[in-house]
């Protein structure tokens, strides 16, 4: 049931419904360090950086990894950009090892997993999504 002052919103149970049936990734280029080298901002890291994902079946409220005490490594349970896409296809219900596309006459794909060693991170998940 929709409510008469907001028509187009959802109640609450329908948004339960829906995040749990789909999920949002948001993801930063790169880190930030916290040191800068001849500039006024700080330095780029690409070593590290942020990402949440809601919904779908991912853990809520999980930390998951952490830099060393100057952020500018990776120190603890490193996930990879290759990664992260063999763990969002899983919970697409796709096998990242098999999705291919062709590019510039070669197949490829989101994790070369051949050359990456892209796992999927099952302690990511709390359940899997079905589609």
């Amino acid at each position: 049931m929709r409510s008469p002052r907001y028509p187009n919103k959802l109640p609450i149970p329908g948004l339960v419904v829906l995040v749990a049936s789909q999920f949002a990734v948001a993801a930063d280029e790169f880190g930030r360090m916290p040191v800068a080298q001849n500039s006024k901002g700080r330095d780029h890291n690409k070593r590290a950086g942020s990402l949440w994902i809601a919904g779908g079946g991912f853990k809520g409220g999980y930390i998951y990894g952490e830099t060393d005490p100057v952020g500018y490594t990776v120190a603890r349970d490193r996930f990879s950009v290759p990664d992260m896409f063999a763990t969002v296809f899983h919970q697409l219900g796709l096998d990242h090892r098999r999705l291919r596309y062709q590019h510039a006459g070669r197949y490829e794909s989101s994790t070369d997993d051949v050359v990456t060693g892209a796992r999927i991170h099952s302690e990511l998940v709390d359940t899997p999504l079905m589609v």
